[in-house]
């Protein structure tokens, strides 16, 4: 409904698959000891909503003997076809997008609907949408011409810079323009170092004006000094070696899905040919479920603070971990020393028990419906918020948060301080919430 997950997808693919700064931190340079992951994540904004690692190479292995994914295999192609380096990770970001001003515009818009307003005194609506990947390429590959095959590969249009189809001077030290992509919706701001590109996503919240607006292209200029990366204990279980591996801020998720939300309401009801009595109650109905992931955010108790999520490349599954500290960290480590498997229901409720023990969870159908409601209003972000903080909240309602989990192969233990879980069948999954 709000800030897809088939969005996510589309934008990680796609920068995938799709001024000299020397001030820039260097990506080889005075980090060169730290973890390769370290590396990658340091170039990315702070404070992003979603910080990732995306195994390409292995990606590809995993999808060849399943049905279905012709699709997603043409894409990653088209990537090694471009001189993309398969054997080594990618890095991606989608960074926050806070809700203050996008609401102010939508408010704004309402009372113009309402003919409350006037359209003329409307407040700015140049917000973005903000992601970044950093691309691996062969050694000896032209960024330009790389750039330019993945252009063609999604419509876009590139326009070179300080690069050339002959050369492109890249150094260690230092990211290298090499030029800007125009897509239907997206402009992509694509810089390059030694065997690496720097792919700068932007979006407008509100779509309304060319993709290659003035004011996008110089959020985009201002997007790439961006660095940092996560807080320092976030993300610090994040992986290199497997299919896909990748942390979650509740906080910023809510703040970047309801900016999404204000914005495809708005988008549908300026681009559908709806009447003028129906637009306010749209409008109301809209910013209401955007709103509903600020709610999921804001509640209390919380029940974990930092949640990682890794796609393995052997075994087809998927590991998650969720940080647990104080009283409910002792009991975990009492009761769920030993890992759990769920074969059947019975698994389930049992092991839910436990956890529900451990956060002194009492059966309230009332609020747990409550906030479930609003995470299926939010869209993806609020399942994301839900999945990453909340889920435990179902414990006790008449079909729990686990049940899910029987015949997936899974397992729970608790170890170093985290709750931790283990799925099976993963590629299936992940492909049907893509083909939804």
């Amino acid at each position: 409904m709000r800030c897809e997950l088939r969005e996510v997808c589309i934008i990680v693919f796609f920068v995938s698959s799709c001024r000299p700064r020397p001030e820039a931190a260097s990506p080889t340079g005075s980090q060169s000891t730290m973890a390769p992951v370290a590396m990658g994540l340091q170039a990315m904004p702070r404070g992003a909503a979603v910080y990732g690692v995306l195994g390409l190479g292995q990606l590809r292995e995993a999808l060849r003997p399943v049905r279905h994914s012709e699709s997603l295999q043409a894409n990653l192609e088209t990537l090694f076809s471009a001189g993309v380096d398969g054997s080594k990770p990618a890095y991606f970001a989608v960074a926050a997008t806070p809700h203050e001003g996008p609401s102010a515009f939508f408010a704004h818009f309402q009372k113009v609907a309402e003919g409350k307003a006037n359209a003329t005194s409307a407040p700015s609506r140049e917000y973005a949408h903000l992601a970044r990947v950093l691309v691996p390429l062969k050694e000896g590959v032209n960024p330009v011409l790389a750039v330019e095959q993945l252009a063609k590969g999604i419509n876009g249009k590139f326009e070179s810079q300080s690069c050339s189809n002959v050369s492109c001077p890249v150094t260690p030290s230092a990211w290298t323009s090499v030029g800007v992509v125009h897509g239907f919706r997206d402009t992509v701001a694509v810089y390059a170092t030694a065997g690496m590109l720097k792919v700068d996503i932007a979006r407008q919240v509100f779509e309304r004006e060319a993709a290659a607006s003035t004011w996008l292209r110089a959020r985009l200029a201002a997007f790439a000094d961006e660095t940092g990366g996560p807080a320092i204990g976030k993300c610090a279980l994040l992986k290199t070696d497997n299919i896909a591996s990748t942390c979650l801020d509740a906080a910023a998720i809510a703040e970047t899905g309801t900016s999404a939300g204000y914005g495809q309401t708005f988008s549908a009801l300026v681009g559908a040919g709806i009447g003028p009595s129906d637009v306010a109650p749209i409008a109301h109905e809209g910013r209401r479920e955007s709103e509903a992931n600020l709610a999921l955010a804001a509640f209390r108790p919380r029940y974990f603070e930092d949640a990682t999520f890794t796609w393995l490349s052997k075994g087809d599954r998927l590991e998650a971990s969720w940080a647990v500290a104080g009283e409910a960290a002792t009991k975990l480590a009492a009761t769920l020393k030993v890992e759990r498997c769920i074969v059947k229901s019975r698994d389930a409720i049992e092991v839910e028990k436990l956890i529900g023990q451990a956060f002194s969870q009492k059966a309230d159908k009332a609020r747990a419906s409550e906030l479930l409601g609003k995470a299926g209003d939010g869209g993806a972000a609020g399942m994301l918020i839900l999945g990453s903080t909340l889920w435990p909240v179902g414990i006790g309602m008449e079909y729990g948060p686990l049940q899910t989990l029987v015949g997936t192969r899974a397992c729970m233990s608790f170890r170093d301080g985290r709750l931790q879980a283990s799925v099976g069948d993963v590629t299936l999954r992940v492909l049907e919430v893509i083909d939804r």
